[in-house]
């Protein structure tokens, strides 16, 4: 058994409620399921051309027609239909270890997730796989001195390159698999299209996707959400500007890639 690393939680804890907190925008970091599973580029690739694929055939949904309220309303009802979205996220304002500054997640309503976060500064950063209640982590170096301290140096050298497994009846890994809640970023994402005196914009494609702009503010930023024109009224972009200046790319209705390490690359999360 593992020794289990010292107790300094803080970023830990943090994973989820950060997340869910900046979970409205995000950015375009490449995919990077964990590639030793089986889940990996190609397989992002290949769900991505089928989305594409998708979207292609997708009919003209009416709303470039529709006023800014109605694209609004049209959009939430949609998201809150979901069953699954894949996130891109990047956070520029994001200084701290403990604040997410990139995160690439695909999570659906059962509470299955695969993807990577990382954390500003020092904060290093882990790729997540859940399945069910089972999880797999395989953080770096650097995220376990972040929450564990220095002294976390001896115990983590046996864990390079593996992840490491368990379930959400450990608390810590429950405080991680908050980042596979489906429902706080469809809430954040439905709070984005609640901005004040939200405008219809400009006509765009964002990933082959046709959608329209809507622009607004929200507690004193500019936020811009781009909405899909063909198929469900999606929303496929958002912006926000300032000092917190955030980005993300969505897509909805794609399947979590549902590979998992084999026995031979993980390791029995430690115990307390």
């Amino acid at each position: 058994m593992p020794r289990t690393p010292g107790t300094r939680r803080a970023p830990l804890v943090a994973a989820g409620a950060t997340l869910c907190a900046t979970a409205l925008l995000g950015g375009t970091a490449g995919l990077a399921y964990a590639g030793d599973a089986g889940i990996g580029p190609d397989t992002a690739v290949t769900e991505d051309r089928a989305g594409a694929e998708n979207r292609a055939v997708a009919e003209d949904n009416g709303i470039a027609d529709m006023s800014a309220s109605e694209i609004s309303a049209k959009a939430r009802e949609a998201v809150r239909g979901a069953r699954s979205l894949h996130i891109r996220m990047s956070m520029d304002g994001a200084t701290e270890p403990d604040d997410a500054r990139s995160v690439d997640l695909a999570v659906d309503r059962d509470g299955n997730c695969a993807g990577t976060v990382g954390y500003a500064g020092s904060g290093g950063n882990f790729e997540i796989i859940k399945q069910g209640e089972d999880i797999w982590l395989k953080p770096d170096s650097a995220w376990w001195r972040a929450n564990f301290g220095a002294e976390a140096a001896e115990d983590t050298a046996q864990f390079e390159g593996k992840h490491l497994q368990g379930s959400t009846a450990d608390e810590e890994l429950a405080d991680v698999a908050e980042v596979c809640d489906l429902s706080e970023y469809v809430d954040a994402v439905d709070e984005g299209l609640g901005a004040d005196s939200l405008k219809k914009g400009e006509e765009k494609t964002v990933s082959d996707t046709k959608a329209i702009e809507l622009t607004g503010t929200d507690d004193g930023a500019d936020v811009t959400v781009a909405v899909a024109t063909d198929g469900k009224p999606y929303p496929v972009e958002v912006t926000r500007s300032g000092s917190e200046a955030e980005e993300a790319t969505l897509d909805f209705d794609q399947p979590v890639p549902s590979n998992t390490p084999p026995a031979a690359q993980s390791e029995r999360w430690p115990e307390r």
